[in-house]
């Protein structure tokens, strides 16, 4: 990890700017939209220097999806501190500890659905930090008898994050605690996936996923995978390899019950 060191009175001579002065007045009346188009707007014109600079002011507003791909835009890869925050910490650690979820493998997918915007909504209407459907998302509260008013409260990180996180674990608990069948059901649904699993003998969890027909699966996939071992080492964990993650995929899996299993549709990149 080698943050960038950017000088306080530069980022606040940034900051200062009619333009950012602009995107925090947005931001302050939460009108996300206009925030983010005047965002890009301030910086369309920015060099490298600028962009990393915006970057880490974006990192200082707590404004994690921005910085993020202001970063990329920069093309600076090696600040994780930045590219892999460790946001909602005691809400993720709440969840993952009640259900027994590994607590990297969830950042990696927040980090991958969603770049921690709370406010994300992908083409096809998956919504919030995990980018839940609305119609996943109200099947999970009748399940857990709670109260669905609407597709909106799947923007509460409190929600969104209990509602995923008990979809993941329902999914693992669905494969056999398998995280490379979970991850690939939580993005293609797990009808998909197990039209995939392989017939008569089992396959390396590596080549099953390159047998994966949907190619923003076969990369989510393995996203997710590479950003769980980055986040092992952002949360001090015990860092392990990749294939920590990937058991044998086991065939003839026994079909899903449709009345506890529910099916998300293929979520836009992000």
């Amino acid at each position: 990890d080698q943050p960038l060191e950017v000088d306080e009175a530069v980022l606040s001579s940034l900051e200062g700017l009619s333009a950012f002065q602009a995107v925090k007045e947005f931001l302050y009346f939460k009108r996300e939209t206009q925030a983010r188009r005047q965002w890009w707007h301030a910086i369309k014109e920015f060099d490298r220097e600028q962009l990393l600079v915006a970057s880490k002011l974006a990192q200082k507003w707590g404004w994690e999806q921005i910085a993020i791909l202001t970063i990329a835009r920069g093309k600076y890869w090696n600040d994780l501190s930045l590219r892999f925050p460790v946001s909602y910490a005691s809400l993720i650690e709440q969840q993952t500890g009640e259900k027994k979820l590994d607590k990297a493998l969830v950042y990696g997918l927040i980090r991958r659905e969603s770049a921690f915007d709370k406010h994300a909504r992908s083409p096809v209407g998956a919504r919030g930090l995990m980018q839940i459907m609305p119609a996943t998302g109200k099947q999970i509260a009748n399940r857990l008898k709670e109260k669905w008013k609407s597709a909106a409260i799947l923007y509460e990180p409190e929600v969104n994050v209990r509602f995923g996180t008990d979809y993941f674990q329902m999914l693992l608990e669905r494969f056999d605690g398998n995280p490379v069948l979970a991850m690939a059901a939580y993005n293609a649904g797990p009808h998909r996936v197990n039209r995939w699993l392989p017939q008569g003998t089992e396959m390396t969890a590596d080549n099953w996923i390159e047998t994966i027909p949907f190619k923003e699966t076969r990369q989510y996939v393995s996203t997710i995978l590479t950003y769980a071992v980055i986040y092992q080492r952002q949360l001090n964990q015990p860092t392990s390899k990749m294939s920590g993650y990937m058991p044998v995929i086991a065939a003839d899996t026994k079909p899903p019950k449709p009345s506890t299993i529910y099916s998300l549709p293929i979520k836009s990149c992000h």
